[in-house]
């Protein structure tokens, strides 16, 4: 019987199935971020929403599906569960205490202005509505909670508190190539508080980070 050489054995790595797909959706996001500011560049606003949530869509839905599928069991969509709603609106509060404390820090003021609403703008306040909510919501949390934080909970092992800090750390960077500094810093804060509560309470489940992410985003824009 043929023994495996050193050059044909092949070397078993831990978590290899999880490392490959942390970098691989990593790299892809990150060129995608480029795609998306190119889309900016185009000068309608009509234009760059719609193509920036076609793009997300197609992004999304291929890893959506594939999570749904292959997902650990207390990962499942559950939506008749009332506990993971609880959460929601301690989230909001949190996330606009924090943009309240932040624009007093880098701008000396916070202002409410409700353009939108001024405006009778209802068409895009609709429209804002699902974008973020339906959107926004999935597409970034999904990416960066669902597919990032958790592979990296199971690589990291009992460093696995880590890994709301580590995905952190991307989604602020991703909004500093789609932003600015501050934007980065903003994102990676929301990051932290999102990941935390994810990874420490058992109810703050898919469902509860993407209402939480979307419909702050959406009180924002009416702001």
């Amino acid at each position: 019987m043929k023994k495996d050489s050193v050059f044909t054995k092949r070397i078993e790595i831990p978590h290899e199935k999880e490392i490959v797909r942390v970098i691989f959706v990593m790299f892809i996001y990150y060129f995608l971020l480029y795609v998306f500011d190119v889309t900016t560049k185009i000068p309608s606003l009509l234009w760059t929403n719609f193509a920036n949530v076609g793009l997300e869509i197609l992004i999304t839905l291929p890893f959506f599906f594939v999570y749904l599928k292959w997902c650990p069991k207390e990962e499942k969509l559950d939506i008749k569960n009332k506990k993971q709603y609880r959460l929601v609106p301690v989230l909001i509060v949190v996330f606009l205490i924090q943009s309240i404390l932040e624009g007093y820090y880098y701008y000396g003021e916070f202002k409410l202005e409700f353009q939108m609403i001024k405006e009778g703008q209802v068409g895009w306040i609709i429209f804002y509505f699902f974008y973020y909510v339906f959107i926004i919501g999935i597409f970034e949390e999904f990416i960066c909670r669902i597919l990032i934080q958790n592979d990296l909970v199971t690589i990291l092992g009992k460093a696995a508190f880590l890994a709301p800090l580590i995905s952190a750390v991307f989604f602020g960077y991703m909004h500093m190539v789609q932003r600015d500094a501050i934007c980065a810093r903003s994102a990676f804060l929301f990051g932290l508080i999102i990941g935390y509560a994810k990874y420490y309470f058992k109810d703050c489940t898919f469902i509860t980070i993407v209402l939480a992410h979307g419909l702050f985003d959406f009180i924002l824009s009416l702001l």
